[in-house]
């Protein structure tokens, strides 16, 4: 309408009563191409039987090597990889170009694999998140194949790495699939994939960048994202990937045995997120988001110094997750060093993992002052031990950190010596968690504010430290407000089975106050020691408050006997509010209860006298 007609180049043929042939036999062909344009098509390679011909990629006539497919295929189009093995020219090394829309899909895993062998000097697969601008978009599905054999010969080189050459923007389209969410792919897909058989050459050099399973180097790409799911990582002595500024999710993925091979190495093992310096402006704007979903981590070894993690995530990392993720029989110097913004882990398990320092550890970058937001959600650790302690969370937190978990700690005479949870700075909040045959479950340091509630305390032995309780709170020689140690305790019970008197329940030392309020503590055991950093300091004072009518104390041991010395100050508060100060000594309780007993008598008889005195 916009086109008077008479200067229109086409006339649709029924417009009007006259009919021109030619026109409408060429609107029609532009008709079908158009339409044939958007039709995808399957493009076959097959590495035994295929020629990389002129016309090849048919069903019939497949092409012979990926490189070959790759020009046979257009925007949408899916590489159909057949039986075999794809190595050597023409198959690897492989660049992959994401400004269309590429599927490469085999049947079963084990059946498909690109070899790796023969590469040398490069990556084994070179994918290029390159884009136009803003209205231009890709992706590449990758799913069914098996990778193998990558021996990098420099040992800076990666099997799988990911990049852009250039700034762009990434708006994944639709390929016609979806996704086992039902939602559109992401820019990267890898599903349905083995990574087998990986190693670095031995001690050839020490590069400080090494190569990795699947590197993703996403700092000159704005709201890059990847999705790994049902994919094995197993036997390699590679570890898996390393991300850089990319939204990447990992759903049921097995991570098995995979090993650092290179001695004196802290590289992680599995993932590791960072942000060299000077990146550009994307990795400042969008920080990297990982997620494991579903997800098993078993029995990978750091066999090289030691001080290896199994996931490293560095300042730059906006919000980590595990939803339903198993961690077994691991060893490492911790499970997950988390120096980003927030990690939550959820619904999962870890279990006989040996950490030379830690499971879990918070740290604060030397980038930032925030600590990290840790939100621990019905989680189960048994028997997660390092050489001399059972370990499984330190380091600072911010006010908004939830601990919620089990912890059956195992029957090891050595693990006596440190806790379980380490409060070094920050504060937390720890509520309905079982602790169970534990001799020092949690323990907070100097300027820390840490809250438990509604939690259970079971132990069975005497911890290794004397200063040491079940739960422990160390503050500095001074009262300033900046540096005392608080510990609130609500609707908790703490017991124990074993018939030693020595254990102990509660531990201050130093400027710490501990509030209690409408907990339990069982017979026979001690429940509060104070003792002094300082000797001659009257501000190195500890507070401990009983609040409420609900506080029950099962025997007249309320509070350990061995006060010389210290300088604690008792304080209990009644439901009417009344304040009293709480004796020291157990002996003492029996002849309080026999006055107070006599004196209650005594008062009573008056009464009755006196009643029937009256007419």
């Amino acid at each position: 309408h916009l086109i008077p007609s008479s200067l229109s180049l086409f006339q649709f043929p029924f417009s009007s009563s006259r009919t021109n042939p030619m026109r409408s036999l060429l609107l029609v062909s532009l008709l079908v191409i158009s339409l044939s344009s958007l039709v995808r098509s399957d493009v076959y390679v097959s590495p035994t039987s295929g020629n990389d011909g002129a016309i090849c990629g048919t069903s019939d006539e497949p092409c012979l090597t990926l490189t070959r497919a790759m020009e046979r295929a257009q925007d949408g189009d899916t590489l159909r990889l057949l039986e075999g093995v794809f190595s050597g020219n023409g198959n690897v090394p492989l660049k992959i170009n994401t400004g269309r829309r590429l599927t490469f899909v085999a049947g079963e895993a084990a059946e498909t694999m690109i070899d790796c062998s023969s590469v040398e000097g490069s990556d084994c697969v070179s994918v290029s998140v390159d884009r136009a601008g803003e209205d231009s978009f890709g992706s590449l599905w990758l799913q069914g194949i098996t990778f193998t054999g990558f021996f990098p010969k420099d040992n800076r080189h990666s099997l799988i790495s990911i990049a852009s050459s250039a700034q762009s923007h990434c708006d994944s389209s639709p390929l016609g699939q979806e996704d086992i969410d039902g939602d559109n792919p992401a820019d990267i897909t890898i599903s349905h994939c083995a990574f087998r058989d990986n190693q670095y050459q031995s001690q050839m050099g020490s590069p400080t960048r090494l190569g990795r399973l699947i590197e993703v180097d996403g700092s000159l790409v704005s709201s890059l994202t990847i999705d790994i799911s049902f994919t094995e990582f197993i036997d390699n002595k590679i570890p898996v990937s390393s991300i850089n500024s990319a939204t990447t999710t990992f759903r049921f993925c097995l991570f098995r045995n995979i090993r650092n091979s290179l001695t004196n190495n802290v590289t992680p093992l599995i993932l590791e997120t960072y942000a060299p310096s000077g990146s550009p402006q994307f990795t400042q704007l969008y920080r990297s988001q990982i997620s494991f979903e579903d997800s098993w981590f078993d029995q990978n070894i750091d066999g090289s110094s030691g001080s290896s993690p199994l996931l490293f995530f560095d300042a730059k990392n906006f919000f980590t997750s595990f939803l339903r993720c198993t961690f077994s029989s691991n060893q490492a110097s911790s499970l997950i060093d988390f120096e980003g913004l927030a990690l939550q882990i959820s619904d999962s398990t870890m279990s006989n993992n040996q950490m030379g320092r830690v499971a879990i550890h918070s740290g604060v970058p030397s980038t930032r002052a925030q600590a990290p937001i840790v939100d621990l959600l019905n989680v189960l650790f048994e028997s997660e031990f390092s050489n001399r302690t059972l370990r499984i969370l330190s380091g600072s937190f911010s006010s908004s950190s939830i601990v919620s978990l089990t912890a059956n700690c195992p029957l090891v005479e050595r693990l006596v010596d440190e806790s379980l949870i380490n409060i070094e700075a920050g504060s937390i909040s720890i509520s309905d968690s079982n602790f169970v045959n534990c001799s020092c479950a949690i323990r907070s340091f100097p300027s820390t504010y840490v809250r438990i509630e509604n939690c259970n305390f079971d132990v069975d032995k005497v911890s290794g430290a004397s200063e040491l309780a079940l739960v422990s709170a160390t503050g500095n020689g001074v009262s300033a407000a900046t540096d005392i140690t608080t510990i609130v305790i609500h609707k908790t019970t703490f017991s124990s089975a074993s018939d030693n008197k020595d254990i102990k329940y509660l531990s201050l030392q130093g400027s710490a106050n501990l509030l209690i309020s409408n907990s339990t503590f069982d017979d026979g055991k001690k429940v509060v020691k104070c003792t002094q950093i300082t000797s001659n300091d009257e501000d190195d004072e500890a507070l401990v408050q009983f609040i409420g009518a609900q506080t029950t104390i099962a025997s007249n041991r309320l509070l350990m006997t061995d006060y010389a010395g210290s300088n604690c100050q008792f304080v209990c508060s009644n439901s009417n509010g009344e304040m009293c100060n709480t004796l020291r000594s157990s002996w003492i309780f029996p002849i309080l209860f026999f006055l107070t007993s006599l004196f209650a008598i005594g008062v009573s008889g008056a009464y009755l006298k006196l009643s029937y005195s009256q007419p």
